[in-house]
């Protein structure tokens, strides 16, 4: 018994005990997201793993699925993420009645995070989410949907976020949910943050 209580004491003494904790950097990180991301501190920022190979899962009631269109839905329902870290999911779904194509760069979908600030949406993130690693198109079956994790943010400034993707030609948009950001996520880029030129200008 007397050990069982030290090993109680020594858990709740550790800081950040059962606590998880949302992302908060001050810079535009480029990184993947993907099924079941890990997340870990590094000296660049916040690195998610490159897990790759990502199934795709049958929609379980399509008479629910956004508007019968290809869609990206962002779920506001917090989890949580490898080393205590804080994020969503995020669906890309077909609910329409036919295949749907998606062209890639190796697998990767072009997508990124938007933030509204300054009375417009601002890029904070330009992200890939990998899919395989040799192909220049996915398809996604009518009636199936992908399931990504990305992270929470937060920081200094109360904004909208919404979430890209580009397929058949253009870009689709996520719901937007309340977040928080720092000013440095709009501008500030780490070394490794490409210049890659993105396939249809948005709006």
């Amino acid at each position: 018994m007397k050990i069982l209580l030290t090993l109680v004491a020594l858990l709740l003494s550790c800081p950040g005990f059962c606590q998880n904790k949302d992302i908060n950097i001050d810079y535009m990180v480029y990184t993947p997201w993907c099924v079941a991301a890990s997340i870990e501190d590094s000296i660049k920022g916040i690195d998610y793993s490159m897990g790759l190979g990502v199934v795709a899962k049958k929609i379980k009631d399509r008479k629910r699925s956004p508007k019968r269109s290809v869609s990206v839905f962002l779920d506001e329902q917090v989890i949580s993420l490898y080393h205590n870290y804080n994020g969503y999911r995020l669906y890309i779904i077909n609910a329409t009645d036919k295949d749907e194509r998606f062209d890639t760069d190796c697998g990767v979908l072009f997508a990124g995070t938007k933030a509204y600030i300054d009375d417009k949406w601002q890029s904070i993130e330009e992200k890939p989410l990998i899919i395989s690693c040799s192909f220049t198109y996915e398809i996604l079956k009518t009636g199936y949907y992908w399931e990504f994790h990305v992270p929470k943010f937060t920081g200094e400034i109360p904004v909208k976020i919404r979430y890209k993707v580009y397929a058949g030609g253009t870009y689709i948009y996520s719901n937007e949910i309340d977040a928080k950001i720092n000013r440095g996520q709009l501008t500030n880029k780490t070394s490794d943050y490409p210049e890659w030129e993105k396939p249809l200008e948005e709006h």
